[in-house]
């Protein structure tokens, strides 16, 4: 099965989250913001929180990274999602 984390969960992310949970497995969660970290990660006991994207980037294990953070950041993000190796996908 693929392994997905989800990088911000502020909007759009926890939508995502959910979605991906039923469609792939969900490993990493992804936030600055603690709050949401916890929120999303008493969800989803499963995946691992982390405030650092390293975290994700590193793991070999896993499959692709969902970015939903605000859009000037869109970039930088999938562009080291993908120069580690992941699928992306921009929300």
């Amino acid at each position: 099965m693929t392994t997905v984390g989800v990088v911000g969960l502020n909007y759009w992310g926890p939508n995502l989250a959910r979605n991906f949970a039923d469609l792939a497995e969900l490993t990493w969660l992804c936030d600055l913001d603690d709050g949401h970290l916890s929120t999303l990660g008493s969800r989803y006991p499963d995946a691992t929180p982390t405030k650092d994207l390293d975290d994700l980037l590193g793991d070999d294990a896993l499959d692709a990274v969902v970015i939903a953070t605000p859009v000037p950041t869109h970039y930088a993000l999938a562009k080291r999602a993908l120069e580690a190796g992941k699928h992306v996908f921009v929300e």
